[in-house]
């Protein structure tokens, strides 16, 4: 007898569990579909705000990272003349480059390349200018494996512009396929 009520004491559990988690999915299964567009909204909302913050921090990482550079004593002594080898300019370039998994280049107070490291691409000479001319600009360019976030900063050197320098951040990657030279992870 006592194993009787056990038994049936268990298929009542499991009855009244079944049961339970048919009404709870009913309730569920009911709100989403009368609050579907708002529940899609909300959640493309909180993915939007994810990506902003997640590029702004990129920008701001990417930022400090060609200022630290651009601030650099290899990297001033280079542009300056005072160390026309440009061998310990570019060892300091390629690792600052492999350490953040970011493409830099340097050029001189004419827009010329002296150095560059990473990912890169064609020359940017509205780019490059603008930093010569004192300013640090920063923007996405779009293509069609990369999206790089572009960040060029001016080299200044006892109140003079002597030069710039460029970094290159991959902000979005699109692979067609999956390859371990395009993708340096």
């Amino acid at each position: 007898v006592l194993g009787r009520f056990r038994l049936l004491g268990i298929v009542l559990f499991i009855f009244v569990l079944l049961v339970s988690s048919w009404i709870a999915e009913f309730f569920i299964v009911d709100y989403s579909e009368k609050n579907w567009e708002h529940v899609v909204e909300d959640v493309g909302r909180k993915y939007i705000v994810r990506a902003e913050q997640e590029f702004v921090a990129a920008q701001r990482t990417t930022r400090r990272i060609i200022t630290e550079v651009a601030q650099h004593a290899e990297v001033l002594s280079s542009l300056d003349g005072t160390q026309p080898d440009r061998s310990a300019l570019s060892r300091y370039i390629s690792s600052v480059s492999h350490q953040h998994d970011i493409g830099l280049e340097v050029f001189d107070r004419n827009g010329a390349l002296l150095v560059w490291e990473g990912r890169s691409g064609p020359a940017t000479h509205r780019e490059v200018q603008i930093a010569l001319d004192g300013q640090l600009t920063s923007y996405v360019n779009p293509g069609p494996i990369y999206s790089h976030l572009f960040v060029t900063t001016p080299v200044r050197l006892n109140g003079k512009i002597v030069g710039a320098v460029i970094g290159r951040q991959a902000v979005e990657v699109n692979y067609p396929l999956s390859n371990k030279f395009i993708n340096r992870e």
